[in-house]
């Protein structure tokens, strides 16, 4: 299937002025990152806070600076684009944001919240683009005939729904969700997430989710990206992620979601990984996470660890890992169980 983005080795790199305005300090956010999602398809990017999953996402739709690599959006380069050429291409590239309560303006009303990319991208008069409007807010769920009131009037799911409607208001290709469930109550969540599968299968639309919650990422993805400093360490289908890490820093994270068997979350292994992530401004040498890995003194060898860092190679299922004992890690016998695959395609 054909690739509607990709970017090679991207780069966002940022100086930081120094101690006492000292020598300027790079920070790495996103350092030489490599992805590839196939038109129709979703991408789920994982990791921890500060590990630049959303200065990455950003980067793809422009909204923050590239100083290295490139970006390709439909099989042309937007790396370098400004003026009427971004905008054109931004018109095919919404997001929809973390926190509803702070993505939508107060003091406007949702006719013009959601009306406004219209009036920004399209010359349509003011009764088709209100017609438009209140086509998007049944599409997600809202009744049209509260396009005259105020975010502050809407609960936090719905206004969540408005945002979903203002991303779809030029037609897009390619959504980026930044966080969309994290601000929700668990059962919301479940909606907002059945409403965007459900608007992927109708409207043919491309994904790329920026979550920490992995069960919302295994109930949308085709793949699944781990990042880690500024770096993808995993990235495959999402099924071989979630059923046979093979990048300890994965394990970890598996490692720290519930599993629906109490019985199975009890008999797994916890694996607790020591010290905090190591700033941006400091990256460890070698591999990234040598200094976290748990696995590193049993299955490698810690002086490779510390000074040679892995590239992202090939593994047989299709997956691209960047460890230097990735099989081995694969088959560790504290490897956590994973969560069984749900029997529904839709939340509970």
């Amino acid at each position: 299937m054909t690739a509607l983005l990709e970017t090679d080795d991207l780069e966002v790199h940022y100086k930081k002025s120094g101690l006492l305005g000292g020598e300027r300090e790079v920070v790495r956010a996103v350092d030489g990152v490599s992805i590839r999602i196939r038109q129709g398809e979703c991408l789920g990017l994982v990791g921890e806070s500060g590990c630049g999953k959303s200065t990455l996402g950003r980067a793809l739709l422009r909204a923050a600076p590239i100083t290295g690599g490139s970006v390709r959006f439909g099989g042309t380069d937007i790396t370098r684009l400004s003026g009427r050429s971004l905008r054109t291409v931004r018109s095919r590239m919404q997001m929809v944001f973390q926190d509803p309560y702070g993505s939508l303006d107060p003091k406007m009303p949702v006719e013009e919240i959601v009306g406004e990319p219209i009036r920004t991208h399209q010359r349509v008069g003011r009764a088709v683009r209100r017609t438009r409007v209140g086509e998007l807010l049944e599409t997600v769920g809202i009744d049209p005939a509260r396009m005259g009131d105020r975010p502050h009037q809407f609960s936090g799911g719905q206004r969540q729904r408005i945002a979903i409607a203002r991303a779809l208001a030029v037609r897009p290709e390619f959504i980026l969700c930044d966080e969309v469930t994290s601000a929700l109550d668990v059962s919301i969540r479940a909606q907002i997430l059945n409403l965007l599968k459900e608007l992927r299968q109708e409207h043919g639309l491309t994904f790329l989710m920026i979550s920490h919650d992995l069960g919302s990422l295994r109930h949308l993805s085709d793949d699944i990206g781990v990042m880690y400093l500024g770096r993808i360490v995993e990235l495959g289908p999402a099924r071989a992620v979630f059923d046979a890490p093979a990048h300890p820093y994965t394990q970890s994270l598996l490692s720290a979601m519930p599993l629906p068997d109490p019985d199975k979350e009890r008999a797994r292994n916890r694996i607790v990984l020591k010290d905090d992530v190591p700033s941006p401004l400091a990256i460890p040498s070698g591999c990234r996470f040598h200094t976290r890995c748990f696995l590193r003194d049993r299955l490698g060898t810690p002086d490779r660890c510390a000074a040679q860092e892995p590239a992202l190679r090939p593994l047989p299922d299709g997956r691209t890992v960047a460890c230097h004992f990735a099989e081995e890690a694969a088959a560790a016998p504290s490897r956590p169980a994973s969560q069984p695959a749900p029997e529904t395609d839709r939340c509970p």
